[in-house]
């Protein structure tokens, strides 16, 4: 985080979009070579930066969930998406968390579209 800081005080005119991009690549790579979880090491470190990007939560959770088989890992995400959602209301998201919430309650749902 130290770097982060640094890099912004360099170059004040980066946004959390630009600091979190990086890791979102990795991550992509990661999941590509079947690294699951280095991709959600990645994940984190985004999350670490960019704490309200909530698409890093539903990434991560789709790895616990799909890849990983870790349904109560991403439920946690699940549900703090949703928790998220209720002050900054974003429909297509909750539909996806909502959707992947039962396929865990199902046993349904072999691999997330949307990693």
């Amino acid at each position: 985080m130290k770097f982060f800081r640094n890099l912004l005080r360099r170059k004040p005119e980066l946004c959390q979009e630009d600091l979190v991009k990086p890791f979102c690549l990795k991550a992509k790579q990661a999941i590509l070579a079947e690294d699951l979880p280095k991709a959600i090491a990645y994940l984190d470190c985004g999350i670490r930066v960019a704490p309200n990007r909530l698409n890093l939560y539903l990434q991560r959770a789709q790895i616990f969930q799909y890849g990983l088989d870790n349904y109560s890992r991403a439920l946690e995400d699940y549900r703090y998406i949703l928790r998220e959602l209720e002050t900054q209301p974003d429909a297509r998201l909750e539909a996806q968390c909502r959707r992947a919430m039962r396929d865990m309650m199902n046993g349904t749902g072999t691999q997330a579209r949307d990693l």
